[in-house]
């Protein structure tokens, strides 16, 4: 039992030296999963020094560990040596390769930190500085709470380790890291988003401010809470939208200075038919012999016009096509043969409901003009108002004839 107590106690002794190496470690290990590239040296530093004092190296790149005397201990050295390049490969690794070349033909591991000590590492109080102008700039914006709350975690803890903590067994202490504690409840609190209002003002009201962690439970909750009921929302404004899309007759659009009405096309099977000339196609309301043939028209006479009722278009022809310039709700009837020329008489059409409801105004305002003049006035009040690119022809590529013409005779 002696010989096995002996045993055990020189293989604990042997685990714990420095020069013992484990199964597992191996030339190729990285010890962080972030290489170091110059920028991230603070950090860098700190997880290098975590892995090497786990493993029991850190002694090598510290120079902690002297080397042994080649001639005076070869058996020493030889086991230094081996540790020491083992270390110096595990630096190369977790390093960049432009920043490897510079450093691959350093004799041992303490040769490279030191290297790296002298080119990035910066003087405390410019780095303080940074660490504090970050965290007062530094707001949630449009990413998660739980990154907004690692990222300022992160420059605290490094502007810990800059500054140290004082040690101290009496009350002082406890002031000390209770005022700290209230300082990074502000700084979180501050870097929050406007949504969180409410429950940052229910966390200030508390009689006692509780820590960062519970601060930032309370204000987690929140945000799940709200992730929870954000599909009902979602769900509902989609409903409300597909319901007003649906219900609506006509749509205002306005695009740059250009407005325009875009009212519910009449469709194209719908049978009209007139009661005063008993014809089909249009009804009494727009009936041409009635109400008066346009300028134009085969049929138009200057004075035969039926009284009290105005001509609200105008016609040419080029070339066997008829064209018509009109602002009336004519533009519904006429039977097209192209996309393009079915959305122009729409936006003929809509402009005649505006013109009807512009003369309508009028008549309220200017009690003293008769219907025509007032039709007359609004007629030209929207041709003046719309850009001259929408003075096009309705019917410039519509095939065949346009409604009210050589259709039918009155």
């Amino acid at each position: 039992m002696g010989n096995i107590d002996e045993s055990s106690q020189n293989s604990v002794v042997e685990t714990s030296n420095s020069f013992f190496i484990h199964s597992s470690d191996h030339p190729g290990l990285l010890l962080v999963n972030k290489r170091l590239n110059g920028d991230n040296y603070p950090t860098c530093k700190r997880s290098m020094i975590i892995a090497l004092t786990a493993k029991n190296k850190f002694g090598f790149v510290d120079g902690s560990i002297e080397t042994p005397s080649r001639a005076k201990k070869p058996a020493d050295f030889a086991l230094w040596e081996r540790c020491d390049k083992m270390v110096l490969s595990w630096l190369l690794n977790s390093v960049e390769p432009d920043l490897a070349e510079g450093v691959v033909y350093a004799d041992t591991a303490h040769e490279i930190w030191k290297d790296f000590e002298d080119r990035f590492s910066q003087g405390n109080a410019p780095r303080i500085y940074q660490i504090q102008k970050a965290i007062a700039f530094h707001t949630q914006g449009s990413m998660p709470v739980s990154n907004y709350y690692t990222k300022l975690k992160g420059y605290w803890d490094e502007l810990t380790s800059y500054r140290g903590t004082p040690s101290c067994s009496c009350d002082g202490m406890k002031s000390y890291n209770k005022f700290k504690e209230q300082d990074q409840i502000m700084q979180f609190l501050m870097g929050l988003n406007d949504s969180y209002n409410a429950v940052r003002g229910q966390i200030l009201l508390m009689k006692e401010l509780p820590s960062v962690r519970e601060a930032y439970s309370l204000i987690i909750q929140e945000e799940k809470q709200r992730e929870i009921g954000s599909p009902v929302t979602e769900g509902v404004s989609i409903a409300a939208a597909v319901k007003t899309q649906k219900g609506a007759g006509s749509s205002y659009h306005r695009s740059g200075n250009q407005t325009s009405f875009r009212g519910t096309p009449i469709s194209s099977e719908a049978t009209l038919h007139c009661t005063y000339c008993n014809q089909d196609h249009h009804t009494v309301d727009r009936c041409y012999k009635l109400h008066g043939y346009p300028p134009g028209h085969k049929l138009y006479r200057g004075g035969s016009n039926p009284p009290g009722h105005a001509n609200t278009g105008s016609a040419s022809r080029n070339g066997g096509r008829s064209k018509w310039h009109a602002s009336s709700s004519y533009a519904n009837q006429v039977q097209v043969s192209s996309p393009a020329a079915a959305a122009q008489t729409e936006q003929t059409s809509t402009a005649s409901s505006h013109v009807d409801q512009s003369t309508q105004n009028l008549k309220n305002i200017l009690g003293g003009l008769s219907v025509d003049q007032c039709k007359q006035l609004a007629a030209a009040m929207v041709h003046l108002s719309k850009p001259t690119s929408d003075n096009t022809d309705a019917f410039a590529n519509a095939a065949g004839l346009g409604y009210g013409e050589d259709d039918w005779v009155g």
